[in-house]
């Protein structure tokens, strides 16, 4: 019995990580180690860019932003992220996260659908 209580000892002791992968082939800008960055659960309404994805790998997966940010932040800040959109299992633990950096766009184009449909004829005679 003494052999079981230490295997479940050293199993709560399991260091809590994520395994992360680019999404993107663009340089990696890393920021300083402790920097600033938002845990959002949906897609947040600024626009931003996928940088990588982060994926559990060991541990016990935290169920709230707070412990999530403290596992993944040394991650997200060497590659230069600026939040993460975190996603839950059916448990509700926080398993999977896509790190982003927030991006400025321009006015977005029109749709087609918006422009005239059919162009106005000319009324114009030339000249002879």
């Amino acid at each position: 019995m003494p052999r079981l209580a230490w295997l479940v000892l050293l199993a709560g002791c399991v260091p809590l990580s994520y395994a992360f992968t680019p999404s993107t082939n663009a340089p990696i800008q890393a920021r300083p180690n402790g920097c600033e960055f938002k845990v959002v659960l949906s897609q947040p309404t600024e626009g931003y860019e996928e940088i990588g994805t982060l994926q559990h790998y060991n541990g016990t997966p935290p169920k709230d932003t707070e412990k999530f940010k403290k596992a993944v932040a040394e991650q997200v800040c060497q590659v230069g992220g600026d939040g993460v959109i975190a996603t839950s299992n059916e448990k509700g633990e926080l398993t999977k996260g896509s790190i982003i950096k927030f991006v400025n766009h321009a006015e977005p184009i029109k749709p087609i659908s918006d422009m005239p449909s059919v162009q106005q004829s000319d009324t114009e005679v030339p000249k002879k």
